[in-house]
């Protein structure tokens, strides 16, 4: 058995063992609330933009959709803070994100006062916010490869960006409008670098690298 356990363990793949500490991927006290709790609030300002948006367009789908998401992400920020032990931290995060909305909102419809030109600067604010979105996870991206562990990826999220951004894609491709579909294109692209990133790395094996540490 001695020599059967060693042979184990000779065999076990080099990688660093830090992501019990590691802020991203480490277990922490409330790990499905504060791994996404930034970027809940960022959801949230994408949903109320787009809403907007809807409103101005007059376009019920956005409206409806968008109305939704907010209130999904205003329920999570309410959980977050319930749990989160940085109650202060966040409490000024979100305020400060409070603050850029009004500031919006002040701009957009105070100062921009021709309808036409109101929806076409919204859009183009909405689309870049959304393209900065599905480009922040690329450092993350980078982290899976550096360790060779995908642990702090989600293959059913991942699906589901894919899905939601290509279904969005074609919407605005049904409608013309390059704001919808340019700026869902990129989170098509991270989706299939992160499923391309699932297949090199699979998670069966850090699994199976876990029982052989046990």
């Amino acid at each position: 058995m001695r020599g059967l356990h060693s042979r184990h363990v000779l065999r076990r793949p080099l990688r660093p063992q830090a992501h019990a500490n590691d802020p991203e991927c480490g277990q922490r006290p409330v790990p499905a609330l504060s791994h996404h709790g930034s970027q809940v609030r960022e959801r949230r300002l994408r949903n109320l933009g787009w809403l907007s948006y809807g409103a101005l367009k007059g376009d019920g789908i956005l409206i409806v959709v968008n109305a939704v998401g907010a209130a999904l992400q205003t329920l999570y920020i309410l959980a977050y803070l319930h749990y989160c032990p940085r109650k202060r931290v966040v409490l000024l995060q979100t305020a400060t994100l409070l603050g850029v909305l009004l500031l919006g909102y002040g701009y957009f419809w105070l100062l921009v006062p021709d309808p036409e030109g109101r929806l076409q600067q919204l859009g183009l604010f909405c689309s870049v916010f959304t393209i900065s979105m599905y480009l922040s996870p690329l450092a993350d991206l980078a982290k899976v490869i550096q360790t060779k562990s995908t642990q702090c990826l989600s293959y059913p999220l991942t699906i589901a960006t894919l899905l939601t951004s290509a279904s969005w894609c074609l919407y605005g491709f049904q409608l013309r409008d390059p704001y919808i579909m340019v700026s869902n294109f990129p989170g098509i692209i991270t989706s299939f670098i992160r499923f391309w990133l699932f297949w090199k790395y699979p998670q069966e094996q850090d699994r199976n690298y876990r029982l052989l540490q046990t």
